[in-house]
Protein backbone atom coordinates (compact mmCIF):
# COMPACT_ATOMS: atom_id res chain seq x y z
CA UNK A 1 0.00 0.00 0.00
CA UNK A 2 2.53 2.43 -1.18
CA UNK A 3 0.33 4.79 -2.31
CA UNK A 4 -0.80 5.68 1.22
CA UNK A 5 0.31 7.86 3.27
CA UNK A 6 0.99 7.18 7.47
CA UNK A 7 -2.05 9.76 7.96
CA UNK A 8 -3.97 7.01 5.61
CA UNK A 9 -2.40 3.64 7.21
CA UNK A 10 -3.34 5.06 10.77
CA UNK A 11 -6.91 5.78 10.05
CA UNK A 12 -7.55 2.21 8.05
CA UNK A 13 -5.79 0.63 11.71
CA UNK A 14 -8.12 2.07 13.73
CA UNK A 15 -10.94 0.05 11.77
CA UNK A 16 -8.77 -3.17 11.48
CA UNK A 17 -7.91 -2.90 8.59
CA UNK A 18 -3.86 -3.60 7.69
CA UNK A 19 -3.31 -5.32 4.22
CA UNK A 20 -4.04 -4.29 0.79
CA UNK A 21 -6.55 -7.36 0.92
CA UNK A 22 -8.38 -6.42 3.53
CA UNK A 23 -9.03 -2.72 2.05
CA UNK A 24 -10.16 -4.04 -0.97
CA UNK A 25 -12.14 -6.43 0.89
CA UNK A 26 -13.66 -4.16 2.88
CA UNK A 27 -14.11 -1.39 0.57
CA UNK A 28 -16.30 -3.82 -2.41
CA UNK A 29 -18.37 -5.18 0.48
CA UNK A 30 -19.41 -1.40 1.58
CA UNK A 31 -19.41 0.98 -1.10
CA UNK A 32 -19.45 3.84 1.89
CA UNK A 33 -16.19 2.43 3.56
CA UNK A 34 -13.89 5.02 1.68
CA UNK A 35 -15.84 8.19 1.07
CA UNK A 36 -15.52 8.50 4.92
CA UNK A 37 -12.26 8.95 4.58
CA UNK A 38 -12.45 12.56 2.33
CA UNK A 39 -11.94 12.62 -1.15
CA UNK A 40 -8.05 12.83 -1.25
CA UNK A 41 -7.63 10.00 1.06
CA UNK A 42 -10.34 8.10 -0.25
CA UNK A 43 -8.75 8.42 -4.26
CA UNK A 44 -5.74 7.14 -2.52
CA UNK A 45 -7.04 4.34 -1.26
CA UNK A 46 -9.41 3.54 -4.22
CA UNK A 47 -5.88 3.22 -5.94
CA UNK A 48 -4.76 0.92 -3.87
CA UNK A 49 -8.50 -1.20 -4.45
CA UNK A 50 -8.02 -1.18 -8.16
CA UNK A 51 -4.45 -2.81 -7.91
CA UNK A 52 -5.86 -5.46 -5.93
CA UNK A 53 -8.84 -6.01 -8.39
CA UNK A 54 -6.29 -5.84 -11.63
CA UNK A 55 -4.22 -8.59 -9.84
CA UNK A 56 -7.36 -10.79 -9.10
CA UNK A 57 -8.38 -10.42 -13.08
CA UNK A 58 -5.17 -11.62 -13.92
CA UNK A 59 -5.02 -14.59 -11.63
CA UNK A 60 -8.43 -15.25 -12.91
CA UNK A 61 -7.72 -14.86 -16.74
CA UNK A 62 -4.70 -17.15 -16.26
CA UNK A 63 -6.99 -19.75 -14.19
CA UNK A 64 -9.17 -19.26 -17.47
CA UNK A 65 -6.52 -19.84 -20.33
CA UNK A 66 -8.09 -23.29 -21.04
CA UNK A 67 -11.81 -21.17 -22.14
CA UNK A 68 -10.17 -21.20 -25.70
CA UNK A 69 -10.48 -24.92 -25.46
CA UNK A 70 -14.02 -25.26 -24.98
CA UNK A 71 -14.06 -25.32 -21.04
CA UNK A 72 -16.59 -22.13 -20.73
CA UNK A 73 -18.45 -23.79 -18.27
CA UNK A 74 -15.99 -24.80 -16.03
CA UNK A 75 -14.56 -21.69 -15.73
CA UNK A 76 -17.35 -19.62 -15.75
CA UNK A 77 -17.78 -18.79 -12.28
CA UNK A 78 -14.63 -17.01 -12.25
CA UNK A 79 -15.81 -14.77 -14.95
CA UNK A 80 -19.19 -14.15 -12.87
CA UNK A 81 -16.93 -13.12 -9.93
CA UNK A 82 -14.50 -10.74 -11.74
CA UNK A 83 -17.97 -9.06 -13.50
CA UNK A 84 -19.57 -8.84 -10.42
CA UNK A 85 -16.18 -7.04 -8.61
CA UNK A 86 -15.61 -4.80 -11.61
CA UNK A 87 -19.66 -3.73 -10.86
CA UNK A 88 -18.67 -2.94 -7.21
CA UNK A 89 -15.44 -0.83 -8.44
CA UNK A 90 -17.09 1.26 -10.30
CA UNK A 91 -19.82 2.04 -8.04
CA UNK A 92 -17.01 2.79 -5.24
CA UNK A 93 -15.80 5.46 -7.74
CA UNK A 94 -19.13 7.02 -8.13
CA UNK A 95 -19.74 7.02 -4.29
CA UNK A 96 -16.15 8.95 -4.14
CA UNK A 97 -17.15 11.80 -6.45
CA UNK A 98 -20.81 11.93 -5.28
CA UNK A 99 -21.16 12.11 -1.52
CA UNK A 100 -23.84 10.17 -0.55
CA UNK A 101 -26.95 11.73 0.29
CA UNK A 102 -28.45 10.15 3.45
CA UNK A 103 -26.44 11.03 6.23
CA UNK A 104 -24.85 13.00 8.15
CA UNK A 105 -22.56 13.71 11.51
CA UNK A 106 -22.59 15.90 14.55
CA UNK A 107 -20.22 18.84 13.95
CA UNK A 108 -17.32 19.30 16.35
CA UNK A 109 -19.14 21.30 18.86
CA UNK A 110 -21.66 18.81 19.43
CA UNK A 111 -25.08 20.07 19.50
CA UNK A 112 -26.96 20.67 22.55
CA UNK A 113 -30.23 19.11 23.78
CA UNK A 114 -33.47 20.84 22.07
CA UNK A 115 -30.95 23.37 20.34
CA UNK A 116 -32.34 24.27 16.83
CA UNK A 117 -30.40 22.33 14.01
CA UNK A 118 -28.84 24.52 11.36
CA UNK A 119 -26.43 24.01 8.79
CA UNK A 120 -23.29 24.92 10.31
CA UNK A 121 -24.18 22.04 13.30
CA UNK A 122 -23.47 18.63 11.13
CA UNK A 123 -21.21 17.11 7.99
CA UNK A 124 -20.92 15.00 6.21
CA UNK A 125 -18.39 12.77 8.02
CA UNK A 126 -16.07 13.34 11.05
CA UNK A 127 -12.77 13.33 8.23
CA UNK A 128 -14.21 16.47 6.26
CA UNK A 129 -16.25 19.32 6.21
CA UNK A 130 -17.88 18.13 2.78
CA UNK A 131 -22.20 18.78 3.36
CA UNK A 132 -24.31 16.53 3.17
CA UNK A 133 -27.27 16.50 0.29
CA UNK A 134 -29.79 19.48 0.48
CA UNK A 135 -32.70 16.87 0.58
CA UNK A 136 -31.30 15.06 3.38
CA UNK A 137 -30.00 18.19 5.42
CA UNK A 138 -34.11 19.31 5.36
CA UNK A 139 -34.52 16.47 7.24
CA UNK A 140 -32.50 17.61 9.67
CA UNK A 141 -32.34 21.31 10.13
CA UNK A 142 -35.43 22.88 12.40
CA UNK A 143 -35.87 20.29 14.67
CA UNK A 144 -33.58 19.66 17.57
CA UNK A 145 -33.11 16.44 19.95
CA UNK A 146 -33.84 16.00 23.44
CA UNK A 147 -30.77 14.68 24.24
CA UNK A 148 -26.84 16.03 23.78
CA UNK A 149 -25.29 14.58 20.69
CA UNK A 150 -21.53 14.31 20.98
CA UNK A 151 -19.29 15.11 17.91
CA UNK A 152 -18.77 12.56 15.29
CA UNK A 153 -22.26 10.85 16.01
CA UNK A 154 -24.43 9.74 13.10
CA UNK A 155 -27.64 12.03 12.66
CA UNK A 156 -30.75 10.23 12.73
CA UNK A 157 -33.74 12.10 11.45
CA UNK A 158 -36.35 9.80 13.26
CA UNK A 159 -34.83 10.43 16.82
CA UNK A 160 -35.38 14.66 16.48
CA UNK A 161 -38.53 16.36 17.20
CA UNK A 162 -41.23 15.40 14.56
CA UNK A 163 -43.33 18.64 14.82
CA UNK A 164 -43.07 21.88 12.83
CA UNK A 165 -39.33 22.83 11.95
CA UNK A 166 -38.46 25.97 13.80
CA UNK A 167 -35.70 28.95 12.93
CA UNK A 168 -35.38 31.63 15.65
CA UNK A 169 -39.37 31.07 17.57
CA UNK A 170 -37.19 29.55 20.78
CA UNK A 171 -33.94 31.92 20.60
CA UNK A 172 -33.45 34.04 23.56
CA UNK A 173 -36.45 31.60 26.04
CA UNK A 174 -35.69 29.96 28.82
CA UNK A 175 -36.19 26.02 28.86
CA UNK A 176 -37.91 24.72 32.00
CA UNK A 177 -38.97 21.48 33.11
CA UNK A 178 -42.15 21.33 34.93
CA UNK A 179 -44.51 18.89 36.06
CA UNK A 180 -47.81 19.49 34.88
CA UNK A 181 -51.48 17.90 35.54
CA UNK A 182 -52.68 15.58 33.14
CA UNK A 183 -54.91 16.92 29.95
CA UNK A 184 -56.24 15.56 27.23
CA UNK A 185 -55.82 18.46 24.84
CA UNK A 186 -52.84 17.87 23.37
CA UNK A 187 -53.26 14.14 22.59
CA UNK A 188 -51.72 13.82 18.80
CA UNK A 189 -49.99 16.86 18.73
CA UNK A 190 -46.30 16.41 18.18
CA UNK A 191 -43.87 19.32 19.66
CA UNK A 192 -42.88 21.69 19.18
CA UNK A 193 -46.14 23.65 19.50
CA UNK A 194 -47.52 27.04 21.62
CA UNK A 195 -49.05 26.47 24.39
CA UNK A 196 -50.71 28.66 27.79
CA UNK A 197 -50.23 27.78 30.97
CA UNK A 198 -52.61 28.08 33.68
CA UNK A 199 -50.74 28.33 37.43
CA UNK A 200 -53.43 28.22 40.07
CA UNK A 201 -51.93 28.35 43.71
CA UNK A 202 -53.15 26.03 45.87
CA UNK A 203 -53.74 28.98 48.70
CA UNK A 204 -57.39 30.75 49.19
CA UNK A 205 -57.80 34.14 47.76
CA UNK A 206 -54.68 34.01 46.15
CA UNK A 207 -54.56 35.06 42.29
CA UNK A 208 -54.14 32.72 39.71
CA UNK A 209 -51.31 33.33 36.72
CA UNK A 210 -51.50 32.72 33.08
CA UNK A 211 -48.79 32.78 31.16
CA UNK A 212 -50.03 32.68 27.62
CA UNK A 213 -46.64 32.73 25.81
CA UNK A 214 -44.99 29.16 25.29
CA UNK A 215 -43.39 27.04 23.21
CA UNK A 216 -43.85 23.15 24.38
CA UNK A 217 -40.73 21.30 23.13
CA UNK A 218 -41.46 17.73 24.89
CA UNK A 219 -44.61 16.35 26.69
CA UNK A 220 -44.31 13.29 28.59
CA UNK A 221 -46.53 10.83 30.98
CA UNK A 222 -44.79 11.09 34.39
CA UNK A 223 -47.01 9.08 37.11
CA UNK A 224 -50.18 11.06 37.36
CA UNK A 225 -49.36 13.75 35.27
CA UNK A 226 -46.83 15.06 32.69
CA UNK A 227 -43.29 16.40 32.23
CA UNK A 228 -43.09 19.30 30.12
CA UNK A 229 -39.91 20.47 28.54
CA UNK A 230 -41.05 24.40 27.68
CA UNK A 231 -39.36 27.83 26.32
CA UNK A 232 -40.88 30.58 28.38
CA UNK A 233 -40.04 34.63 27.83
CA UNK A 234 -37.86 36.07 29.67
CA UNK A 235 -40.06 38.39 31.39
CA UNK A 236 -42.42 35.55 32.71
CA UNK A 237 -39.40 33.77 34.59
CA UNK A 238 -39.78 35.62 38.04
CA UNK A 239 -43.28 35.52 38.41
CA UNK A 240 -43.26 31.69 37.31
CA UNK A 241 -40.52 31.05 40.03
CA UNK A 242 -42.61 32.80 42.62
CA UNK A 243 -45.76 30.45 41.79
CA UNK A 244 -44.24 27.30 40.69
CA UNK A 245 -43.64 25.44 44.48
CA UNK A 246 -46.91 26.48 45.81
CA UNK A 247 -49.50 25.86 42.40
CA UNK A 248 -50.61 23.21 40.27
CA UNK A 249 -49.66 23.68 36.45
CA UNK A 250 -51.95 22.95 33.84
CA UNK A 251 -51.33 23.22 30.06
CA UNK A 252 -53.98 25.03 28.13
CA UNK A 253 -54.45 25.84 24.68
CA UNK A 254 -52.80 29.41 23.63
CA UNK A 255 -55.35 31.73 22.09
CA UNK A 256 -54.51 32.48 18.69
Amino acid sequence: MSELTDGDRQALAAHGTLTAEQLAARALHDPTFLPQFGNAAAQRMQSVVASVVQQRSKRFLRRSRSFTEGNFRKHGLDFFVLFFALLLLAGIWRDIRVPAPGRAVVGKSGIAPFHVIADGDFRLSCKNNDSPSPEFARTITGHYSSEYLKPCDPIDPKKLSSGPRLSTEINGRILVRLKVQATAIFNGMRPPFRAALMVSPRERATTALLLNDLMVLDLQKDGDGLSAIVAIAPADELALASYVARSDLLLVAAQP
